[in-house]
């Protein structure tokens, strides 16, 4: 290999080199909120929505920008159903399999969530790959869901993720025919139900979603006569009866009343199984009833206008029947017991106490149980005894009166008789069970726990903890008092318990109901709270708690703290804003103009406010947002408000804090390119030197050609000059021989 063609080499290895520095610098993301996720719905797949079949809701999505990160979401829920409807807000699939090739070929993946009960609907998430794409209008998925019920559904799609989300027609409603009873014994939300005999039946009938204006439907009746038709105003005004009391496009067949039916008129709203929300819907609803048992079907036919026929589209049937006799058997479902300390005088108490506490003091009635007898026909009244017995310390007593003796552990209790529940002289939990003597039916189980004298109290912040900490002046926050015994067991506070603060300047403090302390803050400082037993005999050791008073206004600048020193672009930020004050929802501690941010970023969950207030809890307010998705420094910059205490000062300072926002694929990249350079001009300069020695080398080359040159023809002039010494010396011998011969 010549020089030449080294030296030429080496200079393109160079060459490519600088190129892949140059292009590897380039940022490899662009901002995901630079694209644009343009969703509409796409042609309805059910035409004639019905009960028990899914509806199919089809989605398509366009999308274009520039970005490589950009995600779209898109969840439906059920927002509006039927009132007699069980479905949840959640119960929406989806699939993609329909989605069109587009898609799949593009530069956008494809997922599907399915839905969480109590949670979310069922979801697509879009995600591109790419930096750049541009996706023409493509079918996305099919959201489905199956109504139970006959009626108006409406679909709400709700759209996240990092780009820019465009759903102009996002809520859809949808028209499922049928026939649905609003007013019935059972049977609500079907087609079929029961009725007791007299009383009133509906039905509402939700007419196809082919129907229009010049649709004519014949509504009659077999079983009994029909009492009324109403055109449904709205979607909603089927929910019950008495909604409904509009004759719009009702015509009565014998134009007196509604004994040989009517005709209806459709309004022609809805032309396919997928409508705009709010708009209306055909529909009725009949009313009806009967004095005699039976079915009762009511029929809606349409009406061809042109030839006459009738073609069945929907029908409602009510069996009447006479009303069940009353059934006295006890149900636990629908009797109560309700306990409460001390004597109960009422009866008619409905209050069930939560917990009960008493002294295990002998002779002191600790609570009282009454047991209201029902059967699960709540009109019929039972009346059985009751086998009550309790478990653990305590006696009961039983009588007409509300303060009766005990008498022993386990006592036949009549109907309507009061329970007592005393104290036998020992601490602990009481059981008190009571069952249906004939029944066996449970109709409760209530506790009582004995205790002895008081020995401690117990202070807790009856609010939480955190915030209370934060009280200010003129604030105020409350503690409440508890007891204990000596074992442990909660007992009843003592009477009479008085509170102080040992720094009043700090705060004030009042008791109340024995067992409640506020304390009102008076300015920044710390104030021990102690509660006391003045008892002469046997008191409550006292309880204190240590209350901290913040001033009003942080008397230091705002601060602004990250959770970590640096993030990659797009990377979850925390970002905290403290001011050493009191708990504020409205804290201005920055002006009005709030904290300016160097890069829009994107919030996740609550916002950075831009008026300057923050909620500080505990002394801080915390934001999390997505980092910004460019490389580089973000500063956040703010001027302290007007709940900074700052009056010292001429100025109000600036509070700023910069943090760096770095991309570890681009930051690599641009390493790679630093590299290749320097092994480029390492390369350069190595065939530099190896031009300078090859030049060195030619020029001894030369010179020792030019000395072999200067050699040779020295030699060859003394071989000429020894040839001629030769030939002369040849000569003379020749010439000695002759004249030797001579």
């Amino acid at each position: 290999m010549s020089t030449k063609t080294t030296i030429k080499r080496i200079s393109l290895v160079a060459v490519a080199a600088l190129g892949f520095g140059v292009l590897s610098v380039v940022p490899s993301q662009a901002a995901a909120t630079a694209v644009t996720f343009t969703y509409t719905n796409g042609t309805a797949l059910t035409t004639t929505p019905t009960v028990g079949t899914a509806v199919q809701i089809p989605v398509s999505v366009a999308a274009a920008g520039t970005f490589e990160a950009a995600t779209s979401a898109l969840t439906a829920t059920i927002s509006t159903k039927p009132t007699n409807s069980t479905l949840a807000t959640e119960s929406t699939t989806v699939s993609i399999a329909t989605a069109a090739a587009a898609i799949a070929t593009s530069v956008i993946t494809l997922e599907t969530a399915s839905a969480v009960a109590g949670s979310a609907g069922a979801k697509i998430t879009l995600a591109a790959t790419a930096s750049s794409t541009t996706l023409a209008a493509s079918a996305a998925g099919v959201f489905s869901f199956t109504p139970d019920v006959a009626g108006y559904y409406v679909i709400t799609l709700t759209t996240g993720g990092t780009g820019t989300q465009v759903f102009s027609a996002n809520t859809i409603g949808v028209n499922v025919s049928g026939a649905a009873l609003v007013q019935a014994a059972t049977g609500l939300g079907k087609a079929t139900g029961t009725q007791i005999n007299g009383r009133p039946s509906a039905a509402a009938f939700f007419l196809p979603a082919a129907s229009a204006t010049t649709s004519r439907y014949e509504i009659t009746s077999s079983g009994a006569d029909i009492t009324g038709i109403f055109a449904l105003a709205s979607k909603a005004d089927a929910t019950s009866a008495t909604t409904s009391t509009s004759l719009t496009g009702i015509t009565k067949n014998n134009g007196t009343d509604f004994k040989a039916g009517a005709t209806y008129a459709g309004a022609g709203a809805t032309t396919g199984a997928v409508i705009v929300a709010n708009a209306v819907t055909d529909g009725f609803i009949v009313t009806t009833t009967s004095a005699t048992a039976g079915a009762v079907v009511i029929s809606v036919k349409s009406i061809n206008v042109t030839t006459g026929e009738l073609t069945a589209v929907s029908s409602a049937t009510i069996t009447y029947a006479a009303a069940a006799a009353a059934v006295s058997t006890l149900a636990d479902a629908t009797s109560t017991s309700i306990i409460a300390k001390g004597a109960l005088a009422n009866s008619a108490q409905t209050v069930d106490s939560a917990t009960v506490t008493a002294p295990m003091t002998v002779g002191t009635q600790a609570a009282t149980i009454y047991v209201t007898q029902k059967s699960a026909i709540t009109t019929a009244v039972p009346n059985e005894s009751m086998t009550v017995t309790i478990s653990g310390p305590g006696l009961l007593g039983t009588g007409a009166g509300h303060t009766a003796a005990a008498t022993g552990r386990s006592l036949l209790v009549k109907n309507t008789d009061y329970i007592t529940v005393w104290p036998d002289g020992s601490a602990g939990v009481a059981t008190i069970t009571i069952v249906g003597t004939t029944s066996g039916v449970t109709l409760g189980v209530e506790k009582v726990t004995f205790h002895g004298a008081a020995t401690k109290l117990v202070a807790a912040l009856t609010t939480d903890a955190a915030t209370s900490a934060g009280v200010g002046s003129t604030k105020t926050t409350s503690l409440t008092i508890t007891a204990k015994d000596a074992a442990d067991v909660l007992a009843t506070n003592p009477s009479g318990l008085t509170v102080k603060s040992s720094d009043t300047a700090v705060a004030t403090v009042a008791i109340t109901g024995n067992n409640t302390v506020t304390i009102t803050g008076v300015k920044a400082g710390t104030s021990v709270i102690t509660v006391t037993d003045p008892a002469t005999t046997t008191p409550a050791t006292a309880a204190t708690y240590t209350i901290t008073v913040k001033p009003n206004k942080s008397l230091t600048a705002p601060t602004i703290t990250f959770d970590k020193p640096s993030y990659a672009v797009g990377e979850l930020v925390t970002m905290t804003v403290g001011a050493d004050m009191a708990d504020s929802a409205t804290a201005q501690l920055f002006t009005s103009t709030g904290l300016v941010l160097s890069a829009a970023v994107v919030p996740s969950g609550t916002a950075i406010p831009t008026n300057g207030q923050h909620a500080i809890v505990s002394g801080v307010a915390t934001y999390k947002f997505y980092a910004p998705a460019v490389s580089g420094t973000l500063t956040v910059t703010g001027t302290a408000g007007s709940d900074i205490d700052l009056t010292t000062l001429v100025t109000a300072p600036v509070v700023t804090k910069t943090i760096d926002i770095t991309n570890p694929s681009a930051d690599a990249a641009t390493a790679a390119a630093e590299l290749a350079e320097a092994a480029a001009q390492d390369a350069t300069d190595a065939a530099l030197d190896a031009t300078e020695a090859a030049t060195l080398a030619g020029a001894l080359a030369q010179e020792a050609v030019d000395a072999v040159a200067d050699l040779s023809a020295q030699v060859a002039t003394l071989i000429s000059a020894l040839k001629k010494q030769i030939t002369t010396l040849t000569n003379l011998v020749i010439k000695i021989q002759k004249k030797v011969r001579a």
